[in-house]
């Protein structure tokens, strides 16, 4: 039975001998392989720049300073050159605070920094716009916002329709209990965000900023739905509960 026995190697013409094996066989067999390189015309190296400027707009691709490990929207931006975000998901570009966050073009969580990077995942985000001297009303009457900065989060297209968020439980002892849900649904059309929390250790579900920044939100939604919210004295009351009552 006839073999042939091959070796190839890139840049070198393939080297080929047939040969039938026997038990008698003690033949070495020489191997030398020819210098036969292949000429390119060219070569075109396409990628997209990590960092680039579109007017006064600067636009990082997110995932040219990501290595996968990153669990949130604040995980990316604190890899991003030129950006600092604090413990309190307080976010600024070049020493100057970011005052809102919008997610391809809309506002998250009316626009609440705080909301935008600890919950949006990591995995969703493509780019991730610095918009300069940003006005809502801008488009509709040429206007141009003072001091006013803002980040633009743009998702992958796969990650359009999305749902996100996180659930903890626990338990201690003397029956102390945690629980907490923080769960978001976004899509083009439609924002759902679900926020609940439970506990006896003293663990506050909201601080006094937090509150005022998502009522701040319901103001817009009970603007244009004619619902209107109370708050009492019970409910203040809770938020500035202190870890003894809680």
């Amino acid at each position: 039975k006839e073999y042939t026995l091959k070796v190839s190697f890139v840049g070198y013409k393939t080297f080929e001998q047939n040969f039938t094996p026997s038990q008698e066989m003690s033949e070495n067999i020489m191997i030398q392989l020819a210098f036969a390189p292949e000429y390119l015309n060219e070569v075109q190296v396409v990628q997209e720049m990590p960092v680039m400027m579109s007017g006064d707009t600067l636009i990082y691709k997110a995932e040219a300073f990501t290595d996968g490990r990153e669990r949130k929207l604040e995980d990316v931006i604190g890899k991003l050159p030129g950006m600092e975000i604090d413990e309190n998901g307080e976010v600024s570009v070049q020493g100057e605070k970011v005052n809102k966050v919008l997610v391809d073009g809309k506002q998250f969580f009316d626009g609440d920094t705080k909301m935008a990077t600890k919950n949006i995942p990591a995995n969703a985000v493509d780019k991730i716009q610095v918009l300069k001297d940003y006005n809502e009303v801008a488009p509709m009457n040429g206007m141009r916002g003072e001091d006013n900065l803002a980040l633009n989060i743009q998702l992958k297209a796969d990650k359009k329709n999305i749902l996100f968020g996180d659930l903890t439980a626990g338990l201690g002892p003397d029956t102390r209990y945690l629980s907490h849900a923080n769960l978001f649904y976004y899509s083009p059309k439609l924002n759902l965000n679900l926020i609940a929390d439970a506990n006896n250790i003293g663990d506050r579900a909201f601080t006094i900023q937090d509150y005022f920044r998502f009522n701040g939100g319901l103001t817009n939604f009970t603007a244009n739905s004619g619902t209107d919210i109370n708050i009492s004295n019970e409910t203040l009351g809770f938020l500035m509960a202190d870890k003894e009552n809680a």
